[in-house]
């Protein structure tokens, strides 16, 4: 039933966009409002993937042509809409056009033309304490061989250290495996400390690696409690929330993209 809501609505949108095309979208307003359209249509097919009862090469959410871009993290990468965010992007950005992700793509389409990109919260992998293989049914749906580029941001919320480091670099060796060894994988190391274990991970398995170790004492790569924020629509919201206020804010989300920009090789 979620699967058929979730086609109705991608459905809607198309028709959405269809009647804008007929109203006549020469004024930049309509032009905004099918950018908007498409990458909503863009964010419910991958909904779509998720919900399949097993991944379907031949009707893959990632074309043929064009390059092909996949960010696996935790809410820096993408956090869901809840009290204290409004937004689905990556925690403490302003808005959609500042979140790493985002601006990974538009670096992305500025070299290669054609970017299909999509971004998935992985948070289960960090918080299940032992066995993280299990969760990995979650991006399988995701992963095939039509990917360039995959960038994995995990590790902040892990508590249970006992099996990190090998649980990392089965992550890696499992997502290099799912895109047929075709992807540039680049692990993204900690925000806040340094953890040496995703940089010992990606040295092991022989994949870039983005160290971020200038942002763990410098405040201004981070959010902070009063920053202003908006949401899908455009409103203004306030953070008030500790934990989002430690998130990176723009500055901080810029030089993540800027790291990961510069290991592409392609």
């Amino acid at each position: 039933m979620k699967r058929i809501h979730i086609m109705k609505t991608v459905f809607g949108m198309f028709a959405a966009a269809l009647m804008l095309f007929a109203a006549g979208c020469a004024s930049n307003d309509h032009e905004r409002r099918i950018g908007e359209l498409e990458e909503k249509v863009s964010e419910l097919q991958m909904q779509l993937a998720l919900v399949k009862p097993a991944p379907d090469p031949a009707n893959s959410i990632w074309p043929r042509d064009g390059f092909n871009y996949l960010a696996i993290g935790n809410s820096l990468t993408q956090h869901g809409i809840c009290k204290y965010w409004w937004n689905r992007v990556g925690m403490a950005a302003s808005d959609a056009d500042h979140d790493y992700f985002h601006l990974v793509r538009r670096g992305l389409q500025k070299r290669f033309g054609k970017v299909t990109a999509h971004a998935i919260n992985f948070s289960e992998w960090e918080i299940t304490g032992h066995d993280r293989d299990q969760t990995f049914a979650k991006i399988d749906k995701l992963l095939d061989d039509r990917i360039a580029l995959v960038t994995i941001q995990l590790g902040e919320n892990v508590k249970d250290f006992k099996t990190f480091a090998a649980d990392y670099v089965s992550l890696i060796e499992h997502v290099r495996q799912k895109t047929g060894g075709k992807a540039q994988i680049i692990v993204i190391g900690d925000f806040w400390t340094d953890n040496p274990t995703r940089a010992e991970a990606a040295q092991k398995c022989g994949v870039d690696y983005v160290p971020l170790d200038a942002t763990f004492n410098d405040p201004k790569y981070r959010s902070k409690i009063g920053a202003v924020v908006f949401d899908a629509e455009g409103n203004r919201h306030i953070v008030n929330h500790a934990g989002v206020a430690k998130h990176p804010g723009d500055e901080g989300m810029a030089f993540i993209a800027e790291k990961v920009l510069e290991k592409v090789k392609r």
